[in-house]
C-alpha cells in the first residue's frame, strides 16, 4: 500500500495451545530497540499483537510494513520427522548417512483391515514423506488399481472381471498378459500400452482425487510417499476395488521373481512362512532413483507398509550403495517388526 513499503521477515518461533503464534523480533521501546518475544497474533483477539501494530497509521514512527496484509510462506517438503520408537529412527539413519543420497521412507503398522479405518495406523518411522518424488514403477501399482476400477464402474460384474481380462486387450495382447508383464516383470511397453488405454477410459486425476490423491501425476510418476502409502493401503483393505479385483493385483505383486530378495525383499530369508509380501520396485538410472514399496500380511496381528525411496541428492553415492542400503534399512525395520511380534 502506500507509503506502506518498509519490509519486515520473520519467522514464527513458537505456537501456543490456543492458537496464539509468537515470534523473536527486534520492537521499538521508546525509542530503544529490544529483542525479545512478542506476540504475533491472537485469533480470540483480532487488535492486539505486532502485526496489527506494524500495520497501524498511528505507530508511523516504527516502520510500517504495508496495508495490504502478510504473505505466509511454508515449506513445501516437511523437514524430517521420526515419530515412533527414536531407537528404530536412530538405526534407519545410520544406515542412511552411511548410503549417501537423499532418501523418502515411511514405515507403518497397519491394523486388521476388517476392523480398524485407515486413519488409525500407526507411523513408526517417516523422512520427508510429503515431498513429491519420482516413484519409477512403483507408478504400475496405480496403474493396475485405476484400470480395474475403469471396469468395474463400465458395470463388469465381479464374477467376470477375470475372464474378461482373459479375453480382451489392447495391442495384439490380452489384459492378463499385459498386468503380469507390468506387475511382475516391470516391462516398460506393457505399462504405455495400459496408461494409453486407460488415459482415453477415465478421467485419472479425478479418481485420484476421489480416492484422496491431490496434486500427483500418473503420466510423470510424480506421487508423495505418503501418497504411495494410501493407495497400497487402499488396495490391501478393500477400499476402491471388488475383491476379485484386489486379489487378482495382490496375486501380480505376490508373485516371485529374481530380484525379489533384494531391497525390501532382503528380509524374506528371515520371515515365518506363513507371512506374505506384496511389493512393487522401481528403478531409474537418470536421474538415479531406487525404491521399493511393500505390504507385509502378518496372520496373527498388524500388516505394515514400508516404502523406501533414494535419490542421488547432494551427496556422493551410486545406484549400487542405494541399493544395498534399502536391504540393509529392511532388515533393521524387519528387527523391529520381530521384537514386537
Amino acid at each position: 500500500g502506500r507509503s506502506g513499503a518498509f519490509r519486515r521477515v520473520l519467522t514464527v518461533t513458537r505456537p501456543d495451545g490456543e492458537g496464539r503464534v509468537f515470534s523473536v523480533q527486534n520492537v521499538n521501546r521508546d525509542g530503544v530497540y529490544v529483542i525479545e518475544e512478542g506476540l504475533l497474533y491472537a485469533p480470540l483477539a483480532p487488535g492486539g499483537g505486532l502485526f496489527n501494530l506494524w500495520v497501524n497509521r498511528q505507530y508511523l514512527m516504527l516502520g510500517l510494513t504495508g496495508f495490504g496484509g502478510f504473505d505466509l510462506w511454508r515449506p513445501k517438503s516437511e523437514y524430517p520427522q521420526y515419530p515412533g520408537d527414536l531407537a528404530l529412527a536412530a538405526e534407519i539413519d545410520k544406515v542412511i548417512d552411511f548410503a549417501g543420497g537423499e532418501w523418502h521412507a515411511l514405515v507403518k503398522a497397519i491394523p486388521d483391515r476388517t476392523e480398524v479405518s485407515i486413519p488409525n495406523t500407526e507411523v513408526l518411522y517417516t523422512r520427508l514423506a510429503n515431498s513429491r518424488i519420482h516413484i519409477a514403477s512403483v507408478v504400475k501399482v496405480p496403474i493396475a488399481m485405476l484400470l480395474f476400477s475403469a471396469w468395474e464402474d463400465e458395470g463388469i460384474p465381479e464374477e467376470e472381471i477375470a475372464h474378461y481380462i482373459q479375453e480382451k486387450g489392447p495391442g495384439g495382447r490380452t489384459f492378463e498378459q499385459l498386468l503380469q508383464a507390468m506387475l511382475v516383470k516391470s516391462e516398460e511397453n506393457a505399462a504405455d500400452v495400459l496408461y494409453a488405454y486407460l488415459n482415453q477410459k477415465i478421467d485419472i486425476n479425478a479418481k485420484l482425487a476421489e480416492w484422496g490423491i491431490e496434486n500427483a501425476d500418473l503420466y510423470d510418476r510424480k506421487f508423495t510417499t505418503n501418497d504411495v502409502a494410501h493407495l497400497l493401503e487402499l488396495l490391501y483393505r478393500g477400499e476402491v476395488l471388488s475383491p476379485a479385483s484386489r486379489e487378482i493385483i495382490l496375486a501380480y505383486m505376490a508373485e516371485y521373481t529374481s530380484n525379489d530378495d533384494l531391497r525390501i525383499g532382503a528380509i524374506r530369508p528371515d520371515l515365518p512362512d506363513d507371512w506374505r509380501i506384496y511389493n512393487k520396485r522401481g528403478s531409474l538410472t537418470y536421474p538415479l532413483v531406487v525404491g521399493d514399496a511393500a505390504i507385509l500380511e502378518n496372520p496373527r496381528g498388524d500388516d505394515y507398509f514400508i516404502a523406501l525411496f533414494a535419490f542421488q541428492g547432494n551427496s556422493p553415492t551410486t545406484y549400487e550403495r542405494l541399493e544395498s542400503a534399502l536391504g540393509d534399512v529392511a532388515n533393521v525395520i524387519w528387527g523391529y517388526i520381530s521384537e514386537e511380534e
